[in-house]
């Protein structure tokens, strides 16, 4: 009895392993804190890059550089040309949805609808809503993205709003004005 009180005794005033233990306790959240930066730096270097890519391939038309294609239609040009632009972003002609709407300058009548975005569980193809006006339009674009996060069960990952396995959207909102003919 008398030899397990002095080990006992010795164990409890020894500081042997205090370092291994503030690690063990700090690490773990060390850990984290870089999973959600990281992750955070990847959301907005794609949403970044998916408003270079809209305002870039906005410009081109709004000014008239972009064609009528020869095969294919308006909206998959105009998708092609901003995934070009955007970069960073993972299947970006599949998941990209584009909206072009006419605003009307006489009441201004703004779409009430939020943004709407591709859902990748389901079957469905969502039509591109693309109508580039004519001139002296004012033009509303909307375009959204589904992309997965980087960490998907830890982190911000784990806390960003995703529908299903749908990862999470980002979505670019900007306005142009025809030039006049």
């Amino acid at each position: 009895m008398i030899r397990l009180r002095h080990r006992l005794r010795r164990f409890a005033v020894s500081e042997d392993g205090t370092a291994t233990i503030e690690f063990a306790l700090c690490f773990p959240v060390m850990v984290f804190m870089f999973i959600m930066a990281f992750e955070s730096g990847m959301m907005m270097i794609r949403a970044i890059m998916l408003e270079r890519g809209v305002d870039m391939t906005m410009r081109d038309l709004r000014v008239g550089l972009i064609p009528q294609p020869a095969t294919g239609t308006m909206a998959e040009e105009l998708k092609r040309r901003i995934c070009t632009n955007s970069l960073v972003i993972r299947n970006c002609d599949e998941v990209l949805v584009l909206n072009l709407t006419r605003i009307s300058m006489d009441f201004w009548d703004m779409p009430m609808t939020p943004v709407e975005c591709m859902n990748r569980d389901e079957d469905v193809n969502m039509l591109d809503s693309v109508t580039t006006g004519v001139g002296g339009d004012l033009m509303l674009v909307r375009a959204c993205v589904s992309v997965d996060p980087i960490f998907p069960t830890s982190g911000l990952g784990l806390n960003l709003p995703q529908n299903g396995n749908d990862g999470y959207w980002i979505a670019s909102v900007s306005a142009f004005a025809n030039e006049p003919t």
